[in-house]
């Protein structure tokens, strides 16, 4: 009998720590977004850089994409981030409102991760959270650093940011 195997694709250290880069780039210099995470998606297995914006009303998604790209290159984060994976979405669509209302927008909820879960009938196969809204600070603590078993050296060979 024939199985299938699936093998989920790494979200790196490099890519974790360069999307906490880019959030702060984005708090400094815009667009705003209230909340960022990454998530892969179920049906090819790609991880996505998640971010939630209420400006999409008034901006639309083209200047905020814009925006991002920006941020992106000022930053120098390509290596990790490039346009093609980040997602944005209103703050008020359904996995928006089932992460906000399982995990709430007052404390931090900066690595937390949340694979294979279902929240307000929302399948996750893979997510890793840095905030659900402005109110929530991105610790200064690396992923890494915080996860057992892991080295704290997340911005190594990373001389060129």
């Amino acid at each position: 009998m024939a199985e299938t195997i699936l093998v989920m694709p790494d979200l790196t250290s490099g890519m974790i720590e360069a999307g906490r880069e880019l959030v702060a780039g984005l708090d400094a210099y815009g667009p705003s977004v209230e909340a960022a995470f990454w998530a892969m998606d179920d049906e090819n297995g790609r991880w996505h850089l998640v971010l939630s914006s209420r400006a999409i009303k008034m901006d639309g998604t083209r200047e905020l994409y814009l925006g991002v790209d920006k941020v992106i290159s000022e930053l120098r984060l390509q290596k990790y981030i490039w346009i093609g994976i980040v997602s944005i979405i209103g703050h008020r669509t359904p996995l928006m409102k089932s992460l906000q209302d399982t995990l709430g927008t007052a404390g931090t909820v900066d690595g937390v991760r949340l694979d294979g879960a279902f929240l307000g009938g929302v399948f996750l196969p893979g997510c890793l959270l840095y905030r659900l809204s402005r109110r929530q600070r991105l610790s200064a603590i690396p992923v890494e650093a915080r996860t057992p078993g892991k080295s704290a050296h997340a911005t190594a060979g990373r001389a060129d940011l």
